[in-house]
């Protein structure tokens, strides 16, 4: 397109050249299938050799330049293949395979497109969308043609994380894959001092085991704790056990090949591939604090809050298992409700076997605050 602008090409010696039109060029290379776009180019009719910046060359094309006294190579920097070489002429590298079809008379050239309005309107409009971009000219009665093209800079500057599509792995077998996470810290340390949580989800059953930890550092210890525990009651091994990249699992690693398992991580920065066990967090705090709550409890005691949460949460009925609760999943036996009771509610156990003199009371008001797997 023609320009009207007031800009000049600088020259060394401090005079300015004119510029007539604005375009970009599509370059094909005679020695390899390889095509090149270049943005923003300035024709300048005072100019009488086409130059090219090396930089934005190589941002706009995805590659990189490599020169020796004599030659100049251009290569790609996904696969490092030459695709353009260049040789030395007159102090400056030439292309011979680009040099007669790079920048010709505008009139005449076939390589080079005149920047349509609607791209124009997009720069000018601080790269907006295309739904603004269309609204803004038409209130200003320039013709629109939907003329969409690929913005560059666009896709630097805006790009997001596509949305996660749910996973469609089906598992067969309790342990085949196991997730495990820490919670913490806690800003209210409970009440045996624990900081943090590690929580073990057979992805199979859905089944959470919970250990409250005092400190990062004894999760391999806790593993190993979960691992016999687990095998030995379900009589399953466990086949593959995924985190995400927190250094106190990577040291998990040795341990894991030593026993046969498969170590896997999530990708960086991307905690939707551990979904299930962040979704457990979530599940688990605020259902505690709901407890908490229900029980005019201090903070202190998340603890207690968070096992009895766990322990309801596995025998409950989940849409996820198709209204079949976790403990029936694993243990293929139906949990048993009438023993449940309310977190903190009033209850007198019996202190008599306990009691050393006849006036001992034989009871005393207590709190329920947690259900014990071995009583």
């Amino acid at each position: 397109m023609n320009y009207s602008g007031n800009d000049t090409v600088q020259l060394g010696n401090g005079s300015g050249m004119n510029i007539q039109h604005l375009g970009f060029a599509s370059l094909c290379s005679s020695g390899s299938n390889a095509s090149f776009r270049l943005h923003n180019l300035l024709h300048v009719p005072s100019i009488h050799k086409n130059l090219i910046s090396v930089s934005k060359f190589a941002r706009a094309n995805n590659v990189f330049f490599e020169f020796y006294p004599n030659q100049c190579f251009v290569k790609s920097q996904d696969t490092k293949e030459i695709l353009l070489q260049g040789n030395i002429r007159d102090g400056l590298y030439v292309f011979p395979s680009l040099h007669s079809s790079l920048l010709p008379s505008v009139n005449t050239s076939s390589h080079i497109s005149v920047i349509s309005p609607y791209e124009l309107w997009h720069k000018r409009l601080g790269h907006a969308s295309s739904r603004t971009v269309q609204c803004v000219m038409r209130m200003s009665n320039i013709s629109c043609n939907k003329n969409y093209f690929f913005c560059d800079s666009c896709v630097v500057a805006k790009s997001h994380q596509f949305p996660f599509s749910l996973s469609h792995t089906v598992y067969t077998a309790p342990l085949q894959l196991v997730f495990v996470d820490i919670w913490g810290p806690s800003h209210v340390t409970a009440r045996d001092g624990s900081m943090y949580y590690i929580a073990f989800i057979d992805a199979f059953s859905r089944y959470i085991w919970l250990y409250l930890i005092t400190s990062k550092s004894q999760a391999t210890a806790v593993f190993l704790r979960f691992k016999l525990l687990a095998e030995k009651q379900i009589g399953f091994l466990i086949k593959c056990l995924q985190n995400d990249n927190a250094k106190e699992f990577i040291f998990l690693t040795k341990i894991l090949h030593d026993h046969g398992i498969t170590h896997r991580f999530t990708c960086p920065h991307t905690h939707e591939q551990n979904g299930s066990v962040e979704r457990k967090h979530r599940h688990v705090a605020e259902t505690g604090l709901a407890l908490l709550s229900a029980a005019y409890l201090p903070l202190k005691f998340w603890g207690e809050a968070f096992i009895s949460v766990v322990h309801i949460i596995s025998i409950l009925p989940t849409p996820v298992l198709d209204n079949v609760s976790p403990h029936e999943k694993l243990f293929s036996s139906k949990p048993n409700y009438t023993f449940l009771r309310i977190f903190g509610c009033a209850c007198y156990p019996l202190l008599r076997p306990y009691n050393q003199h006849k006036f001992d009371f034989k009871s005393s008001l207590c709190l329920f605050l947690v259900y014990n797997n071995t009583h």
